[in-house]
């Protein structure tokens, strides 16, 4: 479970574990452990921990879990899997955390078909998703969230208490159900 942060000092170091849902161990051609190797080297915050967790579609956690991850990847996979329905429903509807950030990795070759599915994807879900169908384009939006909610600058670190403490909040009744 998730904790609040009484001041911003509890924060530090700050451990970001993005969600990587897919059917596939890559993307773009190369495994997701090497993009995220890639993207902690390039991270400029020593205060910033950034982890992955790999998760198919048939083994998501539960809702309060779930909530916990400030950044999902999801490749097109998983939403084209037969027990898609439950990523699904996590997208299409507002039980989300709005400051969460959500990729669909479009990985493909044929940039006709990445901008149909972009529209579609934006059509069928929410406009906060972002559609990314370069390996350059997971790779620097990425980096410009975390540095953006980075724990080295004032305002990063702000959100990050912030968003941690709306979690804390929000799953705060399930744990003491438990």
């Amino acid at each position: 479970m998730i904790d609040r942060y009484d001041t911003p000092d509890e924060a530090l170091p700050h451990e970001t574990t993005v969600l990587v849902v897919s059917q596939e161990r890559n993307c773009f051609g190369r495994d997701f452990t090497d993009l995220f190797d890639e993207i902690r080297s390039a991270n400029v915050c020593d205060h910033l921990l950034i982890e992955e967790q790999y998760r198919s579609v048939d083994d998501l956690p539960d809702y309060d879990t779930l909530i916990q991850y400030g950044v999902w990847v999801v490749h097109y996979s998983a939403l084209l899997a037969d027990d898609s329905d439950a990523i699904r429903s996590y997208l299409e509807d507002d039980s989300i955390p709005d400051e969460t950030q959500i990729v669909v990795v479009f990985d493909t070759n044929d940039d006709r078909l990445a901008s149909d599915a972009t529209k579609n994807l934006k059509g069928e879900y929410s406009d906060e998703l972002i559609v990314t169908s370069t390996e350059t384009e997971l790779v620097y939006y990425l980096l410009g969230h975390f540095n953006t909610a980075s724990p080295c600058t004032a305002a990063g670190l702000a959100y990050l208490v912030s968003w941690n403490n709306m979690v804390a909040d929000l799953i705060g009744p399930f744990r003491d159900a438990d």
